[in-house]
């Protein structure tokens, strides 16, 4: 998949975001993670090829998630929507 890599300090998490381009609670995820200084990568599956689409939509299914955006990855765990506590206890879970 050709994703966005957004560089930071922190880095001991593997972080993918799937995001909308127009979706402001994406933007909000993503400026989260700048704000806090981690290295992560994003798709906008709004602009992917139909392959890169399908292999996020089956990502989804196989978690048996809605299409719905932001999802975030970090590490194995899998957050639907923007939610701060989530995503910050997730990286402290995993630490």
């Amino acid at each position: 998949m050709n994703y966005t890599a957004v560089s930071g300090k922190n880095r001991d998490h593997d972080i993918i975001v799937y995001a909308l381009s127009t979706c402001p609670h994406c933007t909000n995820t993503k400026n989260y993670f700048k704000k806090k200084d981690y290295a992560f990568k994003y798709i906008n599956v709004d602009q992917a090829t139909r392959d890169e689409k399908r292999e996020v939509t089956i990502f989804l299914k196989e978690h048996n998630l809605p299409i719905a955006f932001p999802v975030i990855r970090i590490d194995d765990a899998v957050i639907l929507g923007f939610d701060e506590k989530e995503i910050d206890s997730n990286l402290k879970a995993q630490t």
